[in-house]
């Protein structure tokens, strides 16, 4: 399954998993108490920091999925 890239966002690159990713938790309502998961690493982490990030590419990363 190859990685498929989109130029949006001022000419730079985005695969689908980011935009998708992105588009799913910037939708989220605040949850304070909500815990992700990264896969790679198995450990949680507060949800409040995916809010924190700016593009779909970190939030990926940071959930073990790039």
């Amino acid at each position: 399954m190859g990685q498929q890239k989109q130029k949006g966002n001022g000419g730079k690159e985005q695969c689908h998993l980011c935009r998708i990713t992105y588009s799913t938790f910037s939708a989220f309502p605040p949850m304070p108490s909500a815990m992700a998961l990264n896969v790679e690493t198995g450990e949680f982490f507060p949800l409040e920091k995916l809010r924190s990030y700016s593009t779909g590419h970190h939030l990926a990363e940071a959930l073990g999925y790039a």
